[in-house]
This record gives C-alpha cells, sequence and structure tokens, in this order.
C-alpha cells in the first residue's frame, strides 16, 4: 500500500479559521478522487508545545499502489483539488511525500 503525504501551511495574511473551513470542503472533494481508499485530514495542535506554527495541516491519501496513485494524480478531479487547495492554502509551500505504509506497531 502507498501512502500520498501532504503537509499544508495556510495562505499569508489568512486565519487558522479561514484555513480550517477551506479544509473542510477540501475533504469531500478529495475523498471523491478515483483509486483513493482512505482520506485523513489532520489539524495542527496548535496548542502543543512541539507545534511552532510550523504548519497548519496534514494530509493522508492511501492507494492500493504507485500505479493507482500515479493515475489519479493526473485525473481531472485531481487538477480541480489542486485548483481548490490554492484558495485556502499555499500551495507553492505545501510538501508532498509517498511512502510505503508499514506495519502498524502497538505499545507494550
Amino acid at each position: 500500500m502507498i501512502r500520498y503525504v501532504v503537509v499544508l501551511y495556510r495562505r499569508p495574511g489568512s486565519t487558522r479559521q479561514e484555513f480550517q473551513a477551506g479544509w473542510a470542503e477540501h475533504g469531500e472533494l478529495v475523498r471523491r478522487l478515483p483509486g483513493v481508499l482512505a482520506v485523513t485530514l489532520s489539524p495542527a495542535a496548535q496548542e502543543a508545545a512541539v507545534n511552532d506554527d510550523a504548519f497548519d495541516g496534514i494530509g493522508f491519501l492511501d492507494f492500493p499502489d504507485l500505479a493507482t496513485m500515479d493515475a489519479c494524480l493526473a485525473s481531472a478531479q485531481a487538477r480541480a483539488v489542486r485548483e481548490h487547495t490554492a484558495t485556502f492554502a499555499d500551495a507553492q509551500r505545501a510538501q508532498r511525500f509517498v511512502v510505503h505504509i508499514g506495519p502498524r506497531l502497538t505499545a507494550s
């Protein structure tokens, strides 16, 4: 399985509340992308001491394989999602990663 990870930052001059409102709408678009198995959108816990406004949210899209992810990201729906991203986030500053989903470990 493949996980596409996106770290987002709000647009310069916008508030966290504006970012969160745009992101809520964004989730509805993202969950309809072709080939996506699961979507997780997690806002930064701004009240945590380790989060110093470094980012505003992180999203995870899970795919069965790289070919499915590539096809999804090349789709018209994905282009529309990227256009929507620019309405609430600094799309140029976004960071993207692709990782293999490893085993889930539990604490002892």
